[in-house]
């Protein structure tokens, strides 16, 4: 069972309601990500693995960062 007692949450910048996906990062999963909370602020990213519903929101379990990729925009524009 994984260890709730220290959860990352990663969101978009979209109000709670309007978010597609919540991506979790286990407690026991953590020290694997390194500090999620810094690396990931701000950043574009795509991530993949299986979706499933938590109290009727679609979330993904992320136990390993090769579940993360950073996107990069084509062209300065599409940054703001």
């Amino acid at each position: 069972m994984p260890n709730p007692t220290f959860l990352t949450l990663v969101n978009s910048d979209q109000p709670s309601a309007n978010q597609a996906l919540t991506a979790v990062i286990f407690g026991d999963d953590r020290a694997t990500f390194g500090a999620p909370e810094i690396a990931l602020q701000g950043q574009r990213i795509c991530v993949t693995g299986f979706v499933s519903f938590f109290r009727h929101r679609p979330e993904m379990i992320l136990t390993h960062p090769t579940q993360v990729s950073f996107v990069t925009p084509p062209n300065i524009a599409e940054l703001r």
